[in-house]
């Protein structure tokens, strides 16, 4: 009877221990918020690689924000030049009018000039953070890179003596734009990969670091009834067996 009231005892002691382990580890998951797996070298690894790789597609999102910005602002100007274009062309139709005087025609010149000198501010004033955005500009955006290259249009060469100066240019402003408008699409395709990328790779760093609390807090909870149902085995096997060593003992 003795041993075998010891032996269940012992049993229940283990039992026991075992459930107050799990209660335990259970009760770490929910005050670090992570999993007890992140604390193996390998899964913490695997973890910082996912998160490392989320946060570059974060920054490519960032450096590709910069980008459409920067592009923005070249759109702007050329759309101006464009417009000066415009003006250019109707001032070249009016000089090239045979009825039209000398006078007439020095004062569509110098209407001309005043065109140039502003279309020619804007290109100049065109920066994005102290950098002319004519000019080549690199963004890594996280899979790869988009290259920004803008040329100038020469304002300087349209004449309104002679059109086709005037339509050249407004066909050099043209293919400018269709270049930056092409620029700033593939900017934002890229934006809408990273942020697939930072959603897939954000979730699987959590899933394998971070603790589901719900889970958790039911895993602690039935270990805790464990622990406490072997205590109580254990407290009722010791006290069963002082009774007969009572009885015994007379």
């Amino acid at each position: 009877m003795q041993v075998n009231n010891n032996t269940t005892t012992m049993k229940t002691n283990i039992a026991a221990e075992t459930a107050d382990n799990k209660a335990k580890k259970e009760l770490e998951k929910i005050a670090t918020g992570k999993q007890l797996a992140a604390l193996d070298p390998s899964g913490t690894m695997i973890a910082d690689v996912l998160e490392m790789e989320a946060s570059s597609l974060g920054q490519g999102i960032k450096n590709a924000n910069d980008a459409i910005g920067f592009l923005q602002i070249a759109d702007g100007a050329l759309k101006s030049v464009s417009d000066g274009a415009v003006k250019l062309n109707e001032l070249s139709v009016a000089y090239n009018n045979a009825a039209l005087g000398s006078n007439g025609r020095d004062a569509l010149l110098t209407e001309a000039s005043k065109v140039k000198e502003g279309m020619t501010n804007t290109l100049n004033q065109a920066s994005f953070n102290g950098k002319s955005v004519f000019s080549d500009a690199s963004f890594y955006v996280g899979g790869g890179s988009i290259s920004a290259s803008v040329g100038r249009p020469n304002v300087e060469s349209a004449d309104i003596t002679n059109q086709d100066t005037v339509l050249k240019l407004q066909e050099e402003t043209s293919r400018s734009r269709a270049n930056v408008g092409s620029t700033i699409n593939q900017a934002y395709s890229s934006i809408s990969a990273n942020m697939a990328g930072v959603v897939s790779q954000s979730a699987a760093a959590s899933q394998i670091s971070d603790t589901d609390m719900a889970q958790a807090s039911t895993d602690f909870n039935a270990a805790y009834l464990q622990s406490n149902a072997a205590l109580f085995a254990s407290a009722h096997s010791s006290q069963y067996l002082a009774s007969q060593v009572s009885r015994l003992l007379g």
